[in-house]
């Protein structure tokens, strides 16, 4: 059974150069207020690309000896992540969440000792949003929204992770 924290300190490693990174960290921040209050966000610093996430989420692992968690806005940060919490050898202690599915994301997922949940937007599912938007435009059939929705999928077991490898055998999302 999990340990319930009331007052979990989570890292961020963003990927905040871009505005879209931005919107995940605020969205992220919502909604844990909301659902758990005592929560704290602890460190929020770059480390979009792999080497640099591994680094920065190494020095906030042995610079916060009390956290519980770790955000990637990014894929690269998750899998930094994900690598950092092994590299410290905190497997089991740090949970990492975070954002693009990827093969090697995937992996960790089906392993599920450090990496416990992921989000994602398919580029697939987006292009077809973009195309359809693009023949109402074209068609004088646009309605005027300058926001598309495109739905988000969330994995979150050890089946997620096996399911989108069978499904994405060619390693694309």
């Amino acid at each position: 059974m999990p340990i319930k924290i009331d007052q979990p300190k989570i890292a961020v490693i963003n990927c905040e150069a871009f505005e879209v990174c931005v919107q995940r960290r605020k969205g992220f921040e919502e909604v844990l207020k909301a659902r758990v209050p005592g929560a704290q966000i602890v460190a929020n610093q770059e480390g979009t690309v792999l080497d640099k996430a591994i680094s920065v989420g190494e020095k906030l692992i042995i610079s916060t000896p009390d956290l519980n968690a770790i955000m990637g806005e990014s894929g690269g940060a998750t899998l930094g992540a994900v690598k950092a919490v092994r590299n410290q050898n905190q497997a089991g202690k740090i949970a990492v969440f975070g954002s693009d599915m990827t093969t090697e994301i995937a992996q960790e997922l089906e392993n599920n000792q450090v990496l416990k949940a992921v989000v994602d937007i398919s580029g697939k599912k987006m292009g077809n949003a973009v195309f359809a938007q693009t023949l109402k435009v074209i068609n004088k059939q646009a309605d005027g929204e300058k926001v598309i929705q495109v739905p988000i999928d969330l994995y979150t077991k050890t089946e997620d992770g096996k399911q989108w490898l069978a499904t994405h055998v060619d390693g694309l999302p």
